[in-house]
């Protein structure tokens, strides 16, 4: 299904991208409604010119995959129109000489989506995945978030990246109001409707950080990996996942899974954790060994003006001739 927004008094492309925005969103909305799930794509087309030459020429934006639980002002906003002017601003920037004359249309790419051909399986990053300290099981459909509770409450021995291994599980979870994909957003919702809590991490520069620790830790407990393209896999041992990133040496530690603090005994753990549910929702990050402190958060620049005056009369030294200093002025930058 395609369609065009077509531009009849526009100038300025972010005027026009915005302006197109409600007509665009009913369209994307209306397929969502009979297909569940769309692929969707668009083309900023526009005359540019460059001297005496004229060429039409289109940008477009990457394909993205949407769903009912998705926010569509968001997504128009992050997916269209700013990399649509970034796109363009840099296209207009470069050697070619091309420069937009007039805008012609936004065109809008709806295709429908079946997910449950694509299988629900990331390859995670070497580096992680080599310390065997997670479970990411593989299916056939969108319900990697529900596969990896299900590993967690029903842990198995042999076999775990199978769903075959698993019960189902429609069988085992409540998942009343919870659509697929899961996001960061529904998780929440999730822990209310099963009487469970759940820590979600991710990877920023090679560390594990937390991205949604839980307002209550429970009885039942999990914490999850939100790796790329909205994958989730099951962290068996947070604590050898993390230990490296935090500390060198060899040794257990006992690692608090809202914090990322680690301990030398599980006596201290304990007692860190009755302040834990006050504390902020962050990790501490430490300074590397080799670096030893803490990166400056900005950095001064001063330059510091100055003129020389005579202090005595240069004609009365025979050999040698004195001179000071005085600031004229400071500069920050």
């Amino acid at each position: 299904m395609c369609g065009a927004v077509i531009n009849s008094r526009h100038i300025e492309p972010r005027q026009f991208l915005e302006d197109a925005e409600s007509v665009v969103l009913e369209r994307v909305r209306g397929a969502i409604d009979i297909h569940g799930s769309v692929k969707v794509n668009t083309a900023f087309n526009g005359e540019f010119i460059a001297g005496d030459k004229r060429t039409v020429m289109g940008i477009n934006s990457k394909n993205c995959e949407l769903y009912r639980c998705n926010d569509l002002r968001e997504w128009y906003a992050s997916r269209v129109i700013e990399p649509t002017l970034a796109s363009l601003e840099e296209h207009q920037e470069r050697d070619s000489g091309w420069a937009l004359s007039r805008i012609l249309n936004l065109t809008v790419n709806v295709n429908k989506l079946n997910p449950m051909r694509a299988r629900c399986h990331v390859t995670l990053p070497k580096n992680i995945a080599d310390k065997h300290v997670l479970v990411n099981v593989r299916s056939n459909d969108n319900a990697c978030f529900a596969w990896s509770m299900v590993a967690a409450l029903h842990p198995v021995d042999n076999h775990v990246y199978r769903t075959a291994s698993y019960p189902h599980y429609s069988k085992v979870l409540n998942l009343a109001d919870i659509e697929f994909p899961v996001t960061l957003k529904n998780v929440a919702k999730f822990e209310r409707s099963n009487d469970i809590s759940i820590n979600v991490y991710g990877i920023e520069d090679g560390d594990v950080l937390p991205l949604r620790l839980t307002d209550c830790k429970r009885d039942r407990h999990v914490n999850l990996l939100y790796v790329q393209d909205g994958h989730f896999v099951w962290i068996k041992h947070l604590s050898r996942l993390v230990s490296t990133q935090i500390n060198k040496h060899n040794g257990q530690k006992y690692i608090c899974d809202r914090c990322l603090h680690y301990f030398s005994s599980n006596e201290k753990l304990e007692r860190h954790a009755v302040d834990y549910q006050r504390l902020n929702a962050c990790a501490i990050r430490l300074p590397y060994v080799e670096q030893r402190k803490e990166r400056a958060p900005f950095i001064v620049y001063a330059d510091l003006e100055c003129v020389l005056r005579k202090t005595e009369d240069a004609s009365s030294l025979a050999a040698s001739a004195c001179a000071g200093y005085y600031n004229l002025a400071l500069t920050l930058v």
